[in-house]
């Protein structure tokens, strides 16, 4: 049976036409005079599921002409107005606003994105900061950094288990380069009632396929990230990082039975570039802090993303505030690891957000949300 609005549409195009209108799917590129009108006709017409792709926001010279314009819209994106308007009219529609291609947000996380810059700001909405963090790329952006093995320093001259092993704890040389990956393109996998998929395609050197994919859901403080890669073949010296925010307060780490501060709680004189823990990261604040399960890569980096003399451990509450990035791949060593990182392969993160203020009440629970299911009941 045809929704009851449509029956007189019916009289002219049966109801199987209308049927076949309700099943039509039609994007709307610009909510302005003729576009806006355009979404209002098409959905009075019957057509069931309309896109509305358009950027802007509803500015008071608008008024004259556009359906979306009003007082009190002055300042709201046009796309959400409109798609207020059309619930309005079939209120069967998808309540979606169609601000996926530029942001996501629900209850806990406003995310915002631009194809070219990436991710540009992921806000915890408890306390109006922005998790995206002082790394040298945005949170969750992936980074590809390579020391060529020919035509770098002379002492690079060497097969490639000695290029290696003369790097040693600085795991790149002095000519590494770094490379940051290029947002391409913005998709929604999936959106429903539960949560919102995004997948985030960036270009990255040294890759074939390098995609985020972010899962948010509607009614849990919780981001789900899957970073998947297409790594090429190389016998250079790589590593992939993936930036995951920087502590304003406290950063802990926890290996084995206890929680500790990086750059703080470690023995006088060791080495604070790079860190293993068993779960992940938290990063806590009075307000409330976030933590961050690493489940398929263990291996933390907090150094300097260049060539840099090997920092050591002095005690400074400071060196506890540096960026910090999940290592998830390299072949850095002439021990250990595998000496090309290609293929295809997959890597899972979940960020939650906290009201724990200690280290080891923080860890505990990031340990206890790493393995607990979760069960969402609806309707």
């Amino acid at each position: 049976m045809i929704p009851e609005i449509f029956t007189r549409s019916a009289l002219l195009l049966t109801e199987a036409g209308i049927e076949k209108l309700v099943g039509c799917r039609v994007a709307v590129f610009g909510i302005g005079g003729v576009g806006g009108a355009a979404a209002e006709a098409l959905a009075r017409a019957g057509i069931g599921a309309l896109d509305l792709i358009d950027s802007d926001t509803v500015s008071i010279t608008n008024i004259n002409r556009q359906v979306v314009a009003l007082h009190s819209t002055v300042g709201r994106y046009k796309t959400e107005v409109m798609a207020e308007r059309i619930r309005d009219i079939v209120n069967d529609y998808d309540p979606v606003t169609y601000k996926l291609p530029y942001e996501a947000e629900n209850r806990f996380f406003r995310l915002t994105y631009r194809v070219g810059e990436g991710i540009t700001a992921l806000l915890d909405k408890r306390t109006g900061k922005n998790l995206s963090g002082s790394c040298v790329a945005p949170i969750f952006t992936p980074l590809y950094e390579v020391t060529t093995i020919e035509g770098g320093e002379p002492e690079f001259s060497g097969d490639i288990y000695e290029q290696r092993r003369i790097i040693g704890r600085n795991i790149r040389g002095r000519h590494a380069k770094l490379y940051s990956g290029v947002l391409e393109s913005v998709s929604c996998l999936e959106r429903g009632a539960i949560f919102t998929q995004l997948r985030l395609r960036f270009s990255l050197p040294g890759t074939v396929r390098a995609d985020v994919i972010l899962k948010l859901y509607e009614d849990l403080p919780r981001i789900d990230v899957t970073l998947q890669l297409g790594k090429t073949i190389s016998c250079d010296i790589e590593s992939i990082f993936l930036p995951l925010g920087a502590a304003e307060e406290r950063l802990y780490l926890r290996k084995g039975a206890e929680a500790f501060r990086p750059g703080v709680d470690q023995i006088p004189g060791t080495c604070m570039e790079y860190y293993m823990s068993d779960e992940g990261a938290a990063f806590l604040e009075e307000e409330g802090g976030t933590l961050i399960a690493m489940r398929d890569t263990p291996l933390v980096y907090m150094g300097e993303m260049a060539h840099h003399p090997v920092r050591l451990c002095e005690g400074r509450e400071e060196d506890n505030h540096r960026p910090l990035y999940s290592w998830v791949m390299n072949n850095c060593w002439e021990t250990n690891f595998k000496m090309d990182l290609s293929g295809f392969c997959e890597y899972r993160y979940s960020l939650w957000l906290t009201d724990a203020t200690g280290g080891e009440a923080a860890m505990e629970e990031l340990r206890e949300r790493t393995f607990d299911p979760v069960v969402l009941v609806t309707g």
